[in-house]
């Protein structure tokens, strides 16, 4: 039997039998867990999302079990999103753009390139750590379908200090 605890990353996916299966090094396994906040936590989650985190590996049985998710990587994120004055494009699971247009001239903007992380929160809300060459910022992001919030939080006193509704623009048919 070979099972070990550590820290794992690998891609959610549905099985045809109703169970999660997560694909962690070109195999794959049932991710089971045996902690509620866990799996509130996979419930949140869709196939090709990237889950990082600390489990149980067992070789035996083919199986994950898994005991805390540290990071995701959301699919359903990526791409552009629009906000007041903004238009954010998640690249991928750790990188951003982010166009800040002035509210008085749009042809002029500001552009900046930042790598992100995503951790679950107690909530439907996602934790948001967000850094450039220059500084380190903490979010948290509200997504409901097509639509959402960004509130930047003062990283000392965890204040809002900017509050943002997103919307995912969807092509017409």
């Amino acid at each position: 039997m070979t099972s070990y605890g550590s820290s794992f990353m690998g891609l959610l996916q549905n099985s045809n039998k109703g169970t999660l299966q997560i694909n962690v090094d070109s195999k794959t396994y049932a991710a089971i867990t045996d902690v509620n906040e866990v799996q509130t936590q996979l419930n949140r989650l869709q196939q090709g999302d990237l889950i990082i985190g600390q489990g149980e590996l067992s070789e035996e049985y083919q199986s994950l079990s898994i005991k805390s998710i540290d990071y995701v990587g959301l699919t359903h994120i990526l791409g552009v999103w629009l906000g007041e004055n903004i238009i954010l494009k998640f690249k991928n699971f750790n990188e951003f753009s982010l166009y800040e247009f002035d509210s008085k001239d749009t042809k002029k903007y500001k552009y900046s390139q930042w790598n992100y992380s995503l951790s679950p929160l107690d909530n439907n809300d996602w934790a948001l750590f967000f850094s450039d060459n220059n500084k380190t910022q903490l979010g948290r992001l509200e997504i409901k379908n097509n639509n959402g919030f960004l509130d930047i939080l003062d990283s000392e006193t965890g204040e809002i200090i900017k509050s943002t509704p997103l919307r995912k623009p969807t092509l017409r048919q």
